[in-house]
């Protein structure tokens, strides 16, 4: 992993919890947002979430 930065300000979650949630088996957008509530308030983040999951889980599920 590299340098942890916010994705989320409403929810303050980071791009390392998106990625610990698909290390942990999260293999839909879906269900990152069930274990982190990311993009779950405003909303404006949800491309750049979108953007560290298709990243996470090109890297961590085969």
């Amino acid at each position: 992993m590299g340098e942890t930065y916010q994705i989320c300000e409403c929810r303050r979650v980071t791009n390392t919890q998106i990625e610990e949630a698909v290390k942990g088996g999260a293999d839909t957008f879906d269900k990152v947002q069930a274990i982190t509530h990311v993009s779950t308030g405003c909303g404006g983040c949800v491309m750049d979430a979108i953007k560290v999951f298709k990243d996470a889980r090109a890297k961590y599920l085969v």
